[in-house]
Formats: structure tokens, sequence, C-alpha cells
């Protein structure tokens, strides 16, 4: 991952056994083989509330790429930095103390890494929540204590992940929105549905999904990405979503029939773009819409009938409007 490891960073100048955690800078004195004094041992379970008395910030990132690196560690309340934890990284539980990360979380390209299970105390990520290309993850259980997110979210290419619970004390992620995608196995974002703050939404190539529930949180957004999402039938999941304040876009998603699920939806600040969809055959669901800023593109929809577009271009007064290649020959009641 272009980051090494070895003694450093966690450690005094005296050095440790080789094997430690790698760290950006200076941090914590070493912890012994065991860990913190007071301290369960690396190999142990999840550290109790009477270890974690004991459990002191890291001052620099770390960068952890096999599990000696993990269970090395003594016991963290907070990093003063990122975390990242890579190819070998097999369980966290030695990470059962930490509450805090200041900078971003990555957890990548992890080979058997099956749960999250162990991160259960931790509360905030001062950046971005990076869960991308774990081979056998199949949970975020573990994340259950999360509460912010100060960046992104990026759950990407997790090929067992069937559901996001874990991730049901979530409220808020503030810069740079929530992105789901290449996630073959995903069927729910139930595990969202205490998300109340976000920028944006992009969810793409996710196979499982058939409708959005699990965001009925979010009343408003920067921008909603839906797309190339092969078995979604609808967007139900989006009750409260009033606003959205630059663009919409909603393509190529084989199997979608209507837009059922944004009926609260009022006001599109930038542009609406509904292209490619093969089956979709309404967009009623657009009902409560009353304003599009700068653009609408409606095309190549072929069953789209092609009067619902246009009611929709003279009921927003949309400067701008492509509607293309939908059904001309359809009429509307």
């Amino acid at each position: 991952m272009g980051k090494g490891s070895g003694p450093g960073g966690l450690f005094d100048s005296a050095g440790s056994s080789d094997g430690g955690a790698a760290a950006s800078s200076g941090g914590m004195a070493p912890g012994g083989t065991g860990g913190a004094p007071g301290g369960t041992g690396g190999s142990a379970g999840t550290p109790t509330e009477l270890d974690c008395a004991t459990a002191r910030p890291s001052s620099g990132s770390l960068y952890l790429q096999h599990q000696i690196e993990v269970d090395d560690l003594p016991l963290i309340s907070e990093v003063q930095g990122d975390l990242e934890l890579g190819e070998g990284v097999n369980r966290l539980q030695r990470l059962g103390c930490l509450r805090h990360v200041t900078g971003s979380v990555d957890i990548r390209y992890t080979r058997t890494l099956s749960t999250l299970e162990g991160l259960e105390r931790l509360e905030s990520i001062g950046a971005s929540l990076t869960i991308e290309s774990n081979d056998a993850l199949a949970s975020v259980t573990g994340l259950q204590g999360l509460k912010t997110v100060g960046g992104a979210l990026t759950i990407d290419s997790n090929l067992r992940l069937a559901d996001l619970g874990g991730l049901e004390n979530l409220t808020t992620v503030r810069a740079g929105g929530v992105r789901i995608e290449n996630s073959p196995a995903l069927v729910s974002l139930a595990g969202l549905r205490n998300l109340t703050a976000t920028g944006a939404v992009e969810l793409k190539y996710n196979p499982g999904l058939k409708n959005l529930q699990g965001l009925e949180g979010l009343s408003q957004l920067a921008t909603l990405l839906v797309s190339d999402n092969a078995n979604l039938e609808n967007l139900e999941g989006l009750p409260a979503l009033a606003t959205i304040y630059q663009d919409l876009t909603i393509g190529s998603n084989p199997v979608l029939t209507s837009l059922d699920g944004l009926s609260a939806l009022q006001a599109i600040e930038q542009s609406l773009i509904i292209s490619n969809n093969p089956e979709l055959t309404r967009i009623d669901g657009l009902s409560s819409l009353e304003r599009i800023h700068y653009r609408l593109e409606i095309t190549y929809n072929p069953k789209l009938p092609t009067c619902e577009a246009e009611e929709l271009r003279e009921r927003t007064g949309v400067p701008r409007a492509d509607l293309i290649d939908n059904d001309d020959a359809a009429t509307c009641p």
C-alpha cells in the first residue's frame, strides 16, 4: 500500500521488537510484549473497561499491514493521525479501547478479515472512512459505536458484504458524503437508517439492491447519484428528501420501472438527469417537484412517455431541457 512497517511511531527512540507498528511520528512508550501495563495480551479478546483505563493516545498515524503489528500495540484510546489496516490483518480486538481517530480510517485489501469486531468503542473519525476490497469481510458489525465521520464514507468492492448492520448509530457523514459501489452481495442499506446529515450519496454497481430503504433520515443532499444497479426496482427509502442542492442523476438501472420514493422532493438547484433506464415507464414519483434551476435531461428511456417528461419540464420551469429517445407514441392522461 506504499507505506512500510517496522519499529517506530508508537515506540520510543530505543525502538521495539521487529514487526512493530509503523507510524509517521513519535508517540507512546513501549507497552511490552503484552501491551500497556494492566492490559490484556495481544492475542486476547476485546479489552475490558478496566483495561481501557490504562489506554493512551498515539501521537502519530498507524499503518498496520500484518497481524503481529496489531497484536504488538499497546492499548490505544485515540489515534492522532490516520489509521490504515491492510493485507495481513485478520482481527481487530487489540484496538478495543480506541474511541477517536483524528484523521482517516482505511480498511483495504485485507484477505481474511471477516468482521470489524474490536472497534466497538470507536465513536468518531475526523476525516474519511474507507472500507474497500476486503476479500472475506461479511459484516461491519463492530462499528456500532460510531456516530460521526468528518470526511467521506466509502464502501467499495467488498464481495461478501450483505448489509450495513453495525452502522446504526452513525448520524453524520460530513464532507464527501456516502459512496457505496461494486458490492455484489449487498441487499440492504438499513444500517444507515439513523443517518440524518451528509453531503452526497452515490450508489453504483450494487446488483443486490432492489430499493433504497435505509436512507429515510435524509431530508437534503448536495447530490444523489443512482447508477448501474442491476436489480433496482424503485427509489423507495427517501420519503423525507425535499431538496437536492446540486444534481440528481438516475442512469442505467435496467429494471427500474418508476421513481416512487421521491414524493417529497420539491427542488433541485442544478440538474436532473434520467437516462438509459430501459424499463422506466413513469416519473410521477416526482409529483412534488416544483423547481429545477438549471437543466433537465431525460434521454434514452424507451418506455417512458415523452409527454410525462414534457409535463415535468413545464411544471418546473427549467430553462434548458433535453428530451431525447423516450416513447413519443405514448399518451398521457
